[in-house]
């Protein structure tokens, strides 16, 4: 299972944000959200943002509404 955090990076992921722009969404550094993206890639052994957000949907980690990749 996705963290709290992973979970609100995962879906800014899938409407298309960039990594700065979830930092700031966040209130994180660029640093942290590449750490939460790669621990995400890691537990859905997802290869890219694409995949992870195919898998998380389908899982039912998120929803499938407002998907921007």
């Amino acid at each position: 299972p996705l963290s709290k955090r992973e979970s609100e990076v995962l879906q800014s992921l899938s409407q298309g944000l960039t990594r700065e722009e979830i930092a700031a969404d966040h209130f994180i550094s660029v640093n942290t959200v590449k750490s939460v993206i790669r621990s995400i890639y890691n537990k859905l052994d997802a290869n890219n943002r694409a995949d992870a957000v195919s898998i998380a949907i389908a899982h039912g980690y998120i929803e499938g509404h407002n998907i921007q990749l």
